[in-house]
């Protein structure tokens, strides 16, 4: 099997998979009971406010209209705000990437350690310098 064409099927199937799957968290997101403009502004609001918000969040549109802008906002990298911190959700996605870059350093050293203690486990000598890997850590 050649390398180029089987690698050109394979994204060429994974933008068909991240589709389905981005038609799916849409779906699964708008038949969440409740409106999400009366959740965002809170139950006392007057209902200005709250039709404002729609208006806003293009929730008065039909469901392929609203795909349509969330699917063109999330390529373009605007997820939004958050109903919770009401700060834009790729800001605090970013606040956090500090933290999950150290865990995925962390996961890196462990998935690589075991064959640096096997290597070192299999040679007969006797205990040397490097001995270290005997132990994980």
């Amino acid at each position: 099997m050649k390398l180029i064409p089987f690698i050109a099927r394979r994204v060429f199937q994974a933008i068909f998979v991240l589709l389905g799957l981005s038609i799916l968290i849409f779906v699964i997101a708008r038949v969440m009971p409740g409106d999400p403009a009366r959740v965002a502004v809170g139950a006392r609001a007057p209902e200005w406010v709250v039709e404002r918000l729609r208006e806003q969040m293009h929730l008065n549109d039909s469901l392929p209209v609203q795909y349509w802008y969330w699917l063109s906002d999330a390529l373009h990298g605007d997820f939004g705000i958050s109903l919770v911190t009401r700060r834009g959700v790729a800001r605090s996605r970013h606040a956090g990437s500090r933290w999950t870059s150290r865990v995925l350093v962390g996961a890196r050293f462990c998935a690589y350690r075991p064959p640096v203690g096997n290597r070192s486990a299999n040679t007969r000598s006797r205990p040397r310098a490097g001995s270290q890997t005997y132990v994980f850590p």
